[in-house]
C-alpha cells in the first residue's frame, strides 16, 4: 500500500508531493517520474526536534543526504512505526566523526592557547614600538575615559598647591632623562590604594595612596616606578596584549568588541597587571631616578614593610600588588639602592601637605584665596 507524503530532496527548498511505499525491508519514495529514493530502515530515523504526535512524523536517513520525508496520515505513521520500531530512537553515534570533531576542537584550543600565551606576548613589544606616539596618546585618553565611565576612578584632583608639588616631584624624577614620551601625572579620586601607568605617558595616582603614605619620598618612589613603566613601554605592550588576546578569544567565543572585552581592558590597567619581571624593571628604574634626584628610597622600603605587616607577605589591598614581587623582595631592593644619610627630601613639608590635600575642596578654596591675595 502507498501513502501520500511530502519529500524534500535536500538540494532545493522545493516540497515534492510523493507516494510512499512502506515495505518490509525498505521505504520507497515515488514521484510523478517514478522512484525518487529508497531508504533502508537501518539508517532511517525521525528528524531530531520534530513532533512525536501519532498523526505526523518527519524522517531522514541517519547518514548521507539532507533529504527528509514528512508523513501526515495517521495510518502511514502507524505503518512506518510498525515496519521500523526504532524510527524514534536517536541516531547511532558516528564514532569516527565524533573523533574528528574532538580532534579539530583540541587543535583549535591548542592554537588559541599558543597565540594568546606565547605568540602575542612575544610580539607585543615589537608591535607596541611601531605604534606612532600620537596614537599612543590618543589610546591613553580613551583608556582613562573608559575606566572613569565605568566608575573605577573619579574626577582628577585640582588643588593648585598640590598640583604644583606633584609637578615638582615629576620634574625631579625626570630631570636629565631622555623621555620616550612626555609624562603627565595626576591624582584622581578612587576607592583603591593604587597607582597606574596608561599608554601615552599618563600616570594616575589614586587619592587613597596619598592618605596611606607617610612621606613625599614614599609617593616619589611609586611615581618613579610608574614613570619607569611609561619609559620602558609596558602600558602600550599591555594594551597590545589585552586587545590582541581579546580579539583572538572573541573569534573563538564571540563578544569580539563587546562589554566583556571592554571590562577586561579596563581591569588590565586598574590592576597594573604587568609581569613580575616588568615590575622589577620598573623598581630598578625608580631607584635610579631617586638616586639621580639625590632622594632616599628608605621611606619607600618602610612603606612596603607597613603593607607586609598589615596585609601579609602576599597581601592584596585594592589590587595594587596584583602581579608585583613580594613586599620583602621590594623592601630589600630599595634598601640596597638607598643613597644613605646624604639624601634630600623630594618635597618640603609644606609641599607634601599640599599634595596630600590636593583632592580636598578646602584646599582648592585656600589655593584660590592665596592666588587672589
Amino acid at each position: 500500500m502507498r501513502w501520500a507524503g511530502t519529500y524534500f530532496d535536500g538540494e532545493t527548498a522545493r516540497a515534492h508531493r510523493v507516494e510512499v511505499e512502506i515495505g518490509t525491508g525498505a521505504l520507497g519514495i515515488y514521484g510523478r517520474a517514478g522512484q525518487m529514493a529508497v531508504w533502508d530502515y537501518e539508517t532511517l530515523r525521525r528528524v531530531p526536534g520534530t513532533s512525536r504526535e501519532p498523526g505526523m512524523i518527519e524522517v531522514t536517513e541517519a547518514f548521507g543526504t539532507d533529504a527528509r520525508l514528512r508523513l501526515e496520515e495517521r495510518g502511514a505513521v502507524r505503518a512506518l512505526r510498525a515496519a521500523h520500531p526504532k524510527v524514534d530512537k536517536r541516531r547511532p553515534a558516528n564514532r569516527s566523526a565524533v573523533a574528528r570533531a574532538l580532534g579539530w576542537t583540541g587543535a583549535a584550543i591548542g592554537a588559541m592557547a599558543f597565540i594568546v600565551l606565547v605568540a602575542i606576548p612575544a610580539l607585543a613589544p615589537q608591535i607596541a614600538a611601531m605604534i606612532p606616539q600620537e596614537r599612543e596618546v590618543a589610546l591613553g585618553g580613551q583608556v582613562e575615559d573608559l575606566i572613569e565611565s565605568v566608575g573605577l576612578i573619579g574626577p582628577t584632583c585640582t588643588g593648585a598647591a598640590g598640583r604644583a608639588a606633584l609637578d615638582k616631584m615629576t620634574a625631579k624624577l625626570t630631570d636629565g632623562l631622555d623621555l620616550r614620551i612626555p609624562v603627565r601625572a595626576d591624582v584622581v579620586q578612587a576607592d583603591l590604594i593604587n597607582a597606574v601607568a596608561l599608554p601615552g605617558g599618563r600616570v594616575l595616582i589614586f587619592e587613597p595612596l596619598l592618605k596611606q603614605a607617610n612621606s613625599a619620598d614614599e609617593i616619589a618612589g611609586v611615581l618613579g616606578h610608574e614613570i619607569g613603566h611609561v619609559q620602558i613601554g609596558h602600558p602600550m605592550e599591555g594594551a597590545v596584549r589585552s586587545s590582541a588576546s581579546a580579539g583572538v578569544i572573541g573569534l573563538f567565543f564571540g563578544d569580539f568588541m563587546g562589554a566583556g572585552v571592554m571590562a577586561g581592558f579596563a581591569e588590565q590597567f586598574m590592576n597594573a597587571s604587568h609581569t613580575r619581571e616588568a615590575e622589577r624593571e620598573a623598581d630598578t628604574f625608580a631607584i635610579a631616578r631617586m638616586t639621580a634626584a639625590n632622594a632616599g628610597t628608605d621611606d619607600m622600603a618602610d612603606f612596603f614593610v607597613r603593607m607586609r605587616d598589615q596585609h601579609g607577605e602576599g597581601g592584596l589591598f585594592g589590587g595594587y600588588m596584583a602581579s608585583h614581587p613580594s613586599f620583602s623582595e621590594r623592601e630589600a631592593t630599595l634598601r640596597r639602592g638607598s643613597v644613605g644619610d646624604g639624601a634630600e627630601p623630594v618635597l618640603t613639608d609644606a609641599e607634601w601637605q599640599a599634595l596630600k590635600r590636593i583632592c580636598d575642596s578646602a584646599a582648592d578654596e585656600a589655593d584660590a584665596d592665596g592666588a587672589a591675595d
